[in-house]
């Protein structure tokens, strides 16, 4: 009777070892299947990329060395016909930037007024790892012809966008500079 039983109970333990490896061998390929689709799915379907951050946006900057007349104090004669360019120059480490430049004159008040437009000319890039050099004039004129005798503030204002109408206002980064124009 033990021999019975004990038979019994290994038979039992048998059919239960068959059912778990059955289930183990069924588990494995469903994953091995499971695994296969993902993988193709993944190569029809891409994973999305890290995307790269937003570059940077620098102002430009105002080249003291090559704006012409050089920045500061400038005497000039009301009564002569003297006829000179405002020259500017900047540069952009943002090499894909267009600037706009314009000459303002600085009132009494602190406002500014509309003075001319340069118009701004991108240069040739020597070395890519240089920032963008700009440089542009305004229209030749006789600039102390009809302003009272004394000091007159000329700014130039240099964005990496459009002015906003004639003003010294814009959407974009700006940098200015200044000359103090004597006009005798």
């Amino acid at each position: 009777m033990t021999k019975i039983l004990i038979t019994f109970a290994l038979l039992k333990i048998d059919r239960l070892a068959r059912r778990l490896l059955h289930r183990a061998a069924k588990v494995v390929s469903e994953t091995v299947l499971y695994a296969l689709t993902i993988y193709a799915v993944g190569c029809v379907i891409p994973t999305p990329l890290d995307r790269q951050p937003a570059a940077t946006n620098y102002p430009p900057s105002i080249d003291v060395d090559q704006t012409q007349p050089p920045l500061g104090p400038l005497t000039r004669s009301s009564s002569s016909d003297m006829r000179w360019v405002w020259h500017v120059a900047a540069t952009d480490p943002n090499v894909d930037d267009t600037l706009s430049a314009v000459i303002m004159e600085r009132l009494g008040n602190g406002s500014f007024t509309f003075v001319a437009t340069v118009t701004m000319t991108k240069l040739p890039i020597l070395n890519p790892r240089d920032p963008a050099r700009w440089s542009g004039d305004t229209a030749q004129a006789q600039w102390c012809a009809g302003r009272t005798p004394g000091v007159h503030y000329m700014y130039a204002f240099v964005s990496d966008q459009m002015f906003n109408d004639s003003t010294e206002e814009s959407d974009g980064l700006v940098d200015s500079n200044h000359w103090e124009l004597t006009c005798s």
